[in-house]
């Protein structure tokens, strides 16, 4: 059993300035023990103000390197976020399906992620093509998070029927990247992580070996010099070096720490994360909404097309069904502020264009049947064209998505 010395690592990082960047080693078969005989597990690094959850990758064809892969990625998250106060949960053991647990790899993180009442969880899996090692990273903004960092409301004038219309992003399941790399880099990859475990007495490679990171450890970081972090170590203090020696398709692995480092930070008041050429296409659409997201929330309103015109080289056309809701919403939001001094609820805007909004909307919906946000907005926006009939339509295909998605199987 584990939990002892976790539990007693825990108590040990508590006793930390509020403001630490900490991780913490744990089985995660005890905390799912625990959720499902009825226990709550206790919250690990309960005083971060984010914390993550870092599962160990799948590794169904036997590389050796599952462990590895997302302890380095836990550790360079923790490293390059930028955020004060950060817990990162490092999870280690299969999700597969057991006998004892027979629950899908999906509903198992979810248990937990709950439980933990983790800011964002990252997965994946690992796997052999050919002569090459398939690295495939994903990630998962639970819905109480979304909701309270990345997402928007607008209410409408009472004079245009006074509902609320909504944008959150999506997807909040997201493929982060890909990476291919030649299989020969596993063992180059390995022992990258084993020496991640290394602590040394100063920061030099040529310092002598003060400790090595037990795999179940809590660890706080207490200062940064270059490559080179001081770490606590379940009391112990010595200075471990980062993934430097991560190049090539290594460094494109390590991109994802960077992006979901840029993501937790734009939930503490942060700018936009940037688009990157290595990451997969999930996040280029994650990153343009919260573009529109982070003017929103600071009450600067554009119309669509500014946005429009800066992507893809100004070749973007139309809303799509990505970005339907931000875009929308910034459009209507700057078309009543240009109302200028006339009372608020008095304020109704040309039904003309209320309706190139909604046939906008209309349009992303058929590029995304499934998505609920765009039927509920579609709802609201003919209700104030009063067009009651397309108004139940929608509302009837928000309801039916709903009741599917109720009784789809988990993956």
């Amino acid at each position: 059993m584990k939990r002892i010395p976790i539990v007693l690592a825990g108590l040990f990082l508590a006793m930390l300035a509020p403001f630490a960047q900490a991780i913490i080693g744990v089985d995660v078969n005890e905390d799912i023990d625990s959720v499902l005989s009825g226990r709550a597990p206790p919250l690990h690094l309960p005083d971060a103000k984010y914390r993550i959850a870092v599962f160990e990758f799948e590794d169904p064809d036997g590389t050796g390197l599952g462990s590895a892969v997302s302890t380095l990625i836990a550790r360079e998250v923790l490293l390059r976020s930028g955020l004060k106060s950060l817990g990162v949960l490092n999870y280690y053991g299969s999700l597969a399906p057991t006998r004892k647990h027979p629950q899908s790899y999906f509903d198992k993180v979810d248990l937990v992620v709950r439980a933990q009442q983790a800011s964002l969880a990252i997965w994946g899996v690992v796997r052999r093509d050919d002569a090459s090692i398939v690295v495939d990273v994903q990630a998962q903004l639970p819905d109480p998070i979304v909701d309270r960092s990345y997402a928007w409301e607008l209410k409408l004038p009472q004079a245009m029927g006074g509902e609320t219309l909504h944008a959150r992003i999506s997807p909040t399941r997201m493929q982060i990247q890909q990476v291919r790399m030649p299989k020969e880099f596993a063992t180059t990859l390995a022992a990258m992580a084993s020496a991640g475990n290394i602590v040394r007495t100063a920061p030099s490679r040529s310092a002598a070996v003060a400790t090595r990171i037990p795999k179940y450890s809590a660890m706080s970081v207490t200062e940064t010099r270059g490559d080179w972090s001081k770490f606590v170590v379940d009391g112990r203090s010595g200075w471990v070096q980062g993934a430097s020696d991560c190049t090539r398709e290594c460094a494109r692995l390590l991109g994802t720490a960077s992006f979901v480092g840029a993501l937790l930070k734009f939930a503490d008041g942060g700018a936009a994360p940037s688009p990157s050429k290595d990451l997969s296409r999930d996040t280029l659409i994650i990153a343009r909404q919260l573009a529109v997201l982070a003017d929103l929330r600071v009450r600067t309103f554009r119309p669509a097309e500014v946005y429009l015109a800066r992507w893809d080289g100004a070749r973007a056309s139309d809303f799509g069904a990505p970005y339907a809701d931000f875009l929308a919403l910034s459009t209507l939001a700057d078309a009543l502020k240009q109302q200028g001094e006339q009372p608020y609820d008095a304020i109704r805007l040309d039904d003309a264009f209320v309706r190139k909004v909604t046939t906008a909307l209309a349009q992303a919906s058929q590029d995304d049947p499934r998505n609920t946000e765009v039927l509920d907005n579609l709802t609201v926006l003919f209700r104030v064209l009063g067009d009651e009939r397309r108004a139940g339509l929608a509302r009837r295909l928000s309801s039916e998505v709903q009741a599917t998605r109720q009784s789809e199987p988990t993956p």
